[in-house]
C-alpha cells in the first residue's frame, strides 16, 4: 500500500544519507543528527520570539460557577493566531478553569485529545471544568506562543512526538498523499527537513534535539501540564527535571516510560472518517458524543465477537490470531462457542503482506478472511457485542480497548504482548501493565480478558459467558473510576502519587 511504500522509502534514504553523510549505519549516531546538536541543545533555554498578536485571557485555577450539566461550546475565529474554543462539562462545583493548546492536525495528539475531551469530559463528567482552548495551525505558530510567553501557568499542552512536534517541514495533515522528497533526485543533495516525520521519530538516536517544540515547552518558565503523545516505540530518554508536570499517553509508559512522568491512555482512534478529521466541526463534535455516550448494558447484545480489523506486517499479533484461525481450528472452534451460547459471531478482517510460498518475500496482494456463526444481525458492532478483541495494532491497544470500555462490551486484550512473543512491543515492556495491575494512585484491576495464547481465546470467553452481567457491571464502575481519575491526573498532576517528590519539588523551588 502507497503509506508503507512511502515510509520504507523514506527509510532508504534516510539510512543512504547517513551512510553516505559518514554517519555509518542506522545503529550508529549519523551525522545528519550530529550536525544540528550544538544549536539544538543550546536551544532547551528558551529565547523570546515574536509576539503573537493575541492575549490569553484565561489562566488556570478554582473559582465558583454556574451549576450546569453536560457539554457546551461556542468558537470563534481570530483574524490571527488560533482558533479559539470555548467548552464545559460537568456540574460538580467547584468549577475548573483551564487553558489548553495543541497543534490542529490528526495523528496521535489529535487521538489523545479526543478521549481527553469526550470520553474523559463527556455528559456524565463530575467535576465541572470550563475550557478555552486554543488550537494552532502549525507547530510553528505553537512555537512562537511559547516563545512569546502567550500560554498561561498550569495550561494544557498537547504535543505529538511522532508527527507535529517533530523538526520536519513534511506536514503529515497536508502532504499524506505526496512523497517527503522525490527519490530521483541526486541523494547527497536530500533535504533532511523534508523526510517523513515518522522516519525521524524511528531512528533519530535523541528524540529531544529533533524536537523544537518539546524543548521549547520544558524550558518555559511557567509550569506547564505537558502531554506528550505519540512516542509509541518509547524512544523518548530520560526527560530533564523541571518544575512540568510530564504525561505520556502512551501504552508502554508505565513499564518503558521515564520514570518521573504520568499515564494517561493513548487514545480514542475511533473518530478516524474524514468527517472526524477536525474537531472544530460540528458533525466530528457530534460523532464523538455518539461514541463516547453509547448505550451500555441496557442494550441488547445478540453477538458473542462483531470485530474488523486489518491485518499486515506491522501487526503480528493479528497475524498470530488470524494463523491460529485458518490453520490451528480457531474458526470451528469459535463457531462451536457461538452456537452453544446461542449467540452470533462475526469478524471481517482485510489481510496483506503474507509471505510468499517460495520464501522470496511478501505478498502486496490483498485478501479478505471473513467468520460468521449464527444469525448475526445487520446492524452490530462492540456496542452489539458481549466480547470486543482488541489484538494489539500497531500499537498494543490499537484504540480498541477504549472503544470497547466505552462502548460496554469486554475486551480482549494481549496479556502483555504475550501472543506475539513480544513482536509488537516496538522497545516497550509491559503495555498491559495500568489495565492488568493498576498504578499507585489507581490501584484497581481492568475487568478485561486478558490473553497470553490466541489458542486459549474460545476456551477463555467459554468461561466468561456466564459472568457477562456481573462483569458488565464491573466494566461501568471501572470506566467511572478511571475517568475520575484521568481527569484530576490533567487538572491537578501535583497530587498524583505517581510522581516522585524530590526531583521535581527541587527543581520548582529553584525555578
Amino acid at each position: 500500500p502507497l503509506h508503507q511504500r512511502r515510509r520504507i522509502a523514506s527509510m532508504r534514504a534516510y539510512s543512504t544519507f547517513a551512510e553516505e553523510a559518514g554517519g555509518g549505519p542506522l545503529a550508529d549516531r549519523p551525522r545528519v543528527c550530529r550536525r544540528r546538536r550544538r544549536r539544538e541543545a543550546a536551544a532547551v533555554v528558551v529565547g523570546v520570539g515574536l509576539v503573537v498578536a493575541w492575549s490569553v485571557a484565561i489562566s488556570n485555577g478554582l473559582r465558583g460557577g454556574g451549576r450546569g450539566g453536560g457539554a457546551a461550546g461556542d468558537e470563534a475565529a481570530l483574524v490571527e493566531g488560533p482558533r479559539v474554543k470555548v467548552w464545559s462539562a460537568g456540574s460538580e462545583l467547584p468549577e475548573v478553569v483551564v487553558e489548553e493548546h495543541m497543534v490542529d492536525s490528526p495523528g496521535f495528539g489529535e487521538q489523545t485529545y479526543a478521549y481527553w475531551r469526550y470520553g474523559v469530559n463527556g455528559r456524565r463528567a463530575g467535576r465541572r471544568v470550563r475550557a478555552t482552548t486554543y488550537g494552532y495551525a502549525s507547530k510553528e505558530a505553537l512555537a512562537r506562543a511559547l516563545e512569546a510567553r502567550q500560554v498561561a501557568a498550569h495550561a494544557l499542552v498537547f504535543l505529538d512526538v511522532r508527527y507535529t512536534a517533530i523538526d520536519a517541514e513534511w506536514d503529515y495533515a497536508r502532504e499524506l498523499w505526496s512523497p517527503p522528497y522525490n527519490l530521483s533526485a541526486p541523494r547527497a543533495g536530500i533535504d533532511e527537513r523534508r523526510l517523513d516525520p515518522t522516519c525521524v521519530y524511528d531512528f533519530t538516536p535523541n528524540l529531544l534535539l529533533r524536537s523544537k517544540t518539546l524543548r521549547l515547552a520544558l524550558g518555559y518558565p511557567k509550569p506547564l501540564v505537558i502531554v506528550v503523545s505519540g512516542d509509541v516505540a518509547c524512544r523518548l530518554p530520560s526527560l530533564p527535571e523541571t518544575h512540568h508536570a510530564v504525561v505520556l499517553p502512551n501504552d508502554g509508559a508505565p513499564a518503558s516510560g521515564p520514570g518521573d512522568v504520568l499515564w494517561f491512555p493513548e487514545g480514542l482512534e475511533g473518530l478516524e472518517s474524514h468527517e472526524d478529521r477536525d474537531f472544530w466541526r460540528t458533525r466530528a463534535e457530534r460523532n464523538a458524543i455518539a461514541l463516547t455516550d453509547a448505550p451500555r448494558s441496557e442494550a441488547p447484545r445478540p453477538f458473542l465477537l462483531d470485530c474488523a480489523m486489518s491485518v499486515n506486517g506491522r501487526k503480528p499479533s493479528r497475524q498470530a490470531l488470524l494463523d491460529y484461525l485458518e490453520r490451528r481450528g480457531g474458526v470451528d472452534a469459535l463457531r462451536r462457542l457461538a452456537d452453544d451460547s446461542g449467540l452470533a459471531l462475526r469478524l471481517n478482517a482485510t489481510v496483506i503482506d503474507e509471505p510468499l510460498p517460495d520464501g522470496s518475500g511478501y505478498s502486496s496482494d490483498y485478501r479478505a478472511f471473513h467468520l460468521a456463526a449464527g444469525a448475526p444481525p445487520a446492524d452490530g458492532g462492540d456496542d452489539r457485542a458481549v466480547f470486543a478483541l482488541a489484538p494489539a495494532g500497531d500499537t498494543w491497544s490499537s484504540g480498541r480497548t477504549l472503544e470497547a470500555m466505552l462502548l460496554g462490551a469486554v475486551p480482549v486484550v494481549d496479556a502483555t504482548y504475550a501472543s506475539d512473543r513480544g513482536a509488537s512491543a516496538k522497545g516497550c515492556d509491559d503495555p498491559a501493565k495500568f489495565w492488568r495491575d493498576g498504578s499507585p494512585a489507581f490501584p484497581h484491576r481492568a475487568p478485561f480478558l486478558f490473553v497470553t495464547d490466541w489458542a486459549a481465546l474460545p476456551d477463555l470467553l467459554r468461561d466468561a459467558i456466564p459472568t457477562f452481567p456481573q462483569r458488565l457491571t464491573r466494566m461501568a464502575a471501572y470506566r467511572a473510576a478511571l475517568e475520575t481519575h484521568l481527569r484530576d491526573l490533567l487538572l491537578f498532576p501535583n497530587a498524583s502519587a505517581h510522581r516522585p517528590g524530590p526531583g521535581r519539588a527541587a527543581a520548582a523551588a529553584a525555578a
